[in-house]
């Protein structure tokens, strides 16, 4: 299980709105990473390359620049995606 420091995640996650700001699809998945970063999510691992997530589908999935999930193969922004580059950038600010 990965732990978070909230109050740093949350600057984190500032940062990245500020950058996607006007961009509702990349907010979007940005707040729902947040959720899921934060929600006591049984299974997330980051090993600096990916971060494998337990999705509410069951499903695990590996995030880096690419996804499995359903929103990735339409070539839309996911939330498995922006965890992982919210939990990265939170390891580099560490």
């Amino acid at each position: 299980m990965l732990s978070l420091n909230e109050t740093m995640l949350a600057k984190v996650v500032d940062a990245a709105l500020s950058i996607v700001k006007g961009d509702r699809r990349w907010t979007n998945a940005i707040l729902r990473a947040e959720e899921l970063l934060t929600g006591g999510n049984p299974y997330l691992h980051f090993d600096g390359a990916r971060l494998l997530i337990l999705s509410e589908s069951g499903e695990i999935y590996e995030a880096n620049g690419v996804c499995q999930c359903r929103a990735f193969t339409q070539n839309q922004p996911c939330k498995h995606r922006a965890a992982y580059k919210l939990v990265k950038r939170y390891m580099e600010t560490a």
